[in-house]
């Protein structure tokens, strides 16, 4: 199934781009519903919808399911399939070890399609967790995923957003439990998935134009508090740019990040940064490489009503053979906006408490906030805690774009003893694990210098009281 958007983070979600090239086709190309169709036809999930795949649960596509194991085993006996979500496929994970091979052959053109299962929205153990693998004519592993990456809760099903050539692509399905270390292969006729293939499109979704090259001609950027953007570079010297306009009112965090690269992620080949601009361009408001695996999404915190300008660059220095990006993204309220205004916490005797929220039986007690460091600025924070909890402080800033450098933590307590510190050391965020004193604990936050050239001075922190 495609990306549904979390109903609420502490840190980090998503955002997806594309590219306006020739579309491909195959035997059986179809284009994205539009809205009138979508509503006549009474299907359940606009998201889904909105991304161009019809979903109206499984069967529906009068596409006879795969009888398991037993005639689309290998690249060989590969099952044809059709471009299109009204052609998608049913299958079953059976017998144990079973795995499933579809063949694509695309007449001509390039450009994005969506390479999506569906079959355990929910993580459902007793279904299938679906790993989701593409091979190029040559039968070369080019793009590989397990689980949705990003704004999704729970699924264990697979999605893989590829930019497509001209020729035959394999598409090969098997559960985790084939494909994963140490697993014991499952296989029964409950198992069951559905495998589609289709072009992306609709009100969450942008493809670069190639026609956004400068700030003055960014398109807009679709998207309803969550979308996609994909797209491609000519060359190691192109530069895109779209254009973000924050509708709701208030902070609003709006999180962006880089799918994973290379055949074990999404197929892309370049490294990306990206820059959040002020809307004519003159201040950085944020900047990070948000290559996977490198640093965290980035998530600069916006201001309702204004318009900002995502730039999107490389950071290698050499074109690669498939040098796209797939973006994905989400803006939702941000962490206690009361910590957005800056009181007057930067001594211990001014420090503000911090409002924790009650544990749970699967959370301790814990606070999520957003606040901001000045120059020459400190802020402090104060808890209490029982002899039964330890506390953990994990931040991000540097690492989430900010322009702060060196975000350091102390826990101090009431006579400003040091019991516990730590500093932000990119690519991994500020994190203190445990600290065990107890009492009325002092939280300072402070940086040793801002980077002259991002004006972003945000960090977001979470505060745990766990129980050992």
């Amino acid at each position: 199934m495609f990306l549904r958007p979390a109903a609420a983070l502490s840190f980090a979600l998503l955002f997806a781009a594309g590219c306006s090239e020739e579309e491909p086709t195959g035997a059986d190309a179809s284009t994205p519903m539009d809205a009138e169709e979508e509503a006549e036809a009474g299907f359940p999930d606009a998201r889904r919808a909105d991304l161009g795949v019809r979903d109206s649960g499984r069967p529906d596509r009068g596409v006879e399911a795969d009888a398991g194991g037993d005639f689309n085993d290998d690249f060989d006996t590969a099952q044809p399939m059709n471009l299109g979500g009204n052609n998608a496929i049913d299958g079953v994970i059976d017998p144990a070890g079973d795995v499933d091979f579809y063949r694509l052959d695309l007449s001509n053109g390039s450009g994005f399609l969506v390479f999506d299962t569906e079959g355990n929205e929910d993580g459902d153990d007793a279904k299938v967790d679906t790993v989701l693998q593409i091979y190029n004519e040559a039968r070369e592993l080019v793009a590989q995923n397990d689980d949705h990456l990003l704004g999704t809760t729970g699924t264990l099903d697979s999605e893989i957003v590829y930019h497509v050539k001209q020729g035959v692509y394999y598409v090969k399905v098997q559960d985790y439990s084939t494909f994963g270390m140490n697993q014991t292969p499952r296989g029964n006729p409950d198992l069951t998935y559905s495998v589609s293939v289709f072009q992306p499109g609709g009100s969450i979704v942008t493809v670069d134009p190639e026609a956004g090259d400068t700030f003055a001609t960014a398109p807009e950027m679709n998207q309803q508090g969550f979308g996609y953007v994909m797209g491609t570079f000519r060359d190691i010297a192109d530069v895109d740019h779209y254009k973000v306009i924050v509708t709701d009112t208030g902070a609003q965090t709006f999180v962006i990040d880089m799918m994973p690269l290379g055949p074990t992620g999404f197929g892309a080949t370049p490294t990306g940064v990206l820059t959040f601009y002020n809307a004519d361009g003159t201040i950085v408001e944020a900047r990070g490489d948000v290559t996977r695996d490198e640093f965290e999404p980035l998530q600069p915190s916006l201001v309702g009503g204004r318009t900002y300008i995502l730039e999107i660059t490389q950071s290698a220095t050499v074109a690669g053979p498939n040098d796209f990006y797939v973006l994905k993204g989400l803006s939702y309220g941000d962490n206690d906006p009361s910590m957005d205004v800056e009181p007057e916490n930067n001594t211990m005797m001014g420090a503000e408490p911090l409002v924790m929220l009650p544990a749970t039986a699967d959370a301790p007690r814990r606070a999520f906030f957003l606040s901001h460091l000045g120059d020459d600025d400190e802020d402090y924070f104060s808890v209490e805690t029982s002899g039964a909890e330890e506390l953990s402080v994990a931040c991000g800033s540097l690492t989430a774009g900010s322009g702060i450098q060196d975000l350091s933590v102390q826990v101090l307590t009431s006579t400003g003893g040091v019991v516990g510190a730590a500093q932000e050391l990119p690519p991994d965020n500020l994190f203190l694990p445990t600290v065990t004193s107890t009492g009325t604990l002092f939280i300072r936050f402070f940086k040793t210098a801002q980077d002259p050239e991002n004006v972003g001075d945000f960090y977001r922190c979470g505060v745990r009281a766990n129980i050992e």
